[in-house]
C-alpha cells in the first residue's frame, strides 16, 4: 500500500482499521526475530511495542528522513532491544558472587533427586543421558567447584555452567517421558 506518511499517520491516530492492521503487520514483522527471546510475554512484548509506536508518531517524532515503514521498525527493534536488555538484567549476576550459591544449589538437588523414593526413575534417567552428564555430575556431587571442574575438564567456567544446564534440562526431559510412560 502507498501512502501519503501525514495522512497516513493521521488515520492511523485516529484509529482507520485499514492503517491500524498495515502498521500491526509491520510491528509483527519487526518483532518477529524477537519471539524466542521474548516468548513468556509475547503478548505485553506485542502491546508494549504498540504503545510506543502511537507515542512517537503521536508526539511527531516522525521526520519524514526515512520511510513510514522503516521509521516503525526502528522504533520496534528498539523497544524490543530495550524489553530484552530489561528482562536480562535481573538474571545475570557477577560470577564470583554467584558462584558458591549455585554450587550449593546444584549439590541441594542433586541429593533431593537422589533421596527421593524414586531411584529407580533415577536410575533410567541416567542410563538415557550422555556420559559427559554423568560425569559433570559425579563431579558436582563430589563436592568440586565450576572452577576446579573446568580446570579438570580443562573448558571455561562459562561453558562448563552450559553444559551442567544442558545435561539438566535433558535430563529432565528424560524424566518427563519416563514419568509419561509409567502412568
Amino acid at each position: 500500500m502507498t501512502h501519503d506518511s501525514d495522512a497516513f499517520i493521521e488515520a492511523y491516530l485516529n484509529g482507520d482499521a485499514e492503517a491500524v492492521a498495515e502498521v500491526d503487520r509491520w510491528i509483527q514483522g519487526a518483532a518477529r526475530s524477537y519471539f524466542r527471546r521474548l516468548a513468556s510475554q509475547w503478548d505485553d512484548v506485542l502491546q508494549d511495542v504498540r504503545l510506543e509506536v502511537y507515542k512517537t508518531l503521536s508526539s511527531n517524532q516522525f521526520r519524514g528522513e526515512a520511510n513510514l515503514k522503516t521509521y516503525v521498525w526502528r522504533v520496534v527493534n528498539h523497544s524490543c532491544l530495550d524489553l530484552v536488555r530489561k528482562a536480562s538484567r535481573w538474571r545475570w549476576t557477577d560470577i564470583e558472587e554467584s558462584s558458591e550459591a549455585q554450587e550449593i544449589a546444584d549439590r541441594r538437588q542433586l541429593d533431593e533427586n537422589l533421596s527421593l523414593s524414586t531411584t529407580d526413575l533415577l536410575t533410567k534417567v541416567m542410563e538415557r543421558v550422555s556420559e559427559e552428564c554423568r560425569k559433570l555430575w559425579q563431579m558436582i556431587y563430589s563436592g568440586l567447584s565450576y572452577r576446579e571442574m573446568s580446570e579438570e575438564l580443562e573448558v571455561k567456567e562459562g561453558a562448563l555452567r552450559v553444559r551442567v544446564l544442558r545435561c539438566r534440562k535433558r535430563a529432565i526431559e528424560v524424566r518427563d517421558e519416563l514419568s509419561g510412560q509409567e502412568m
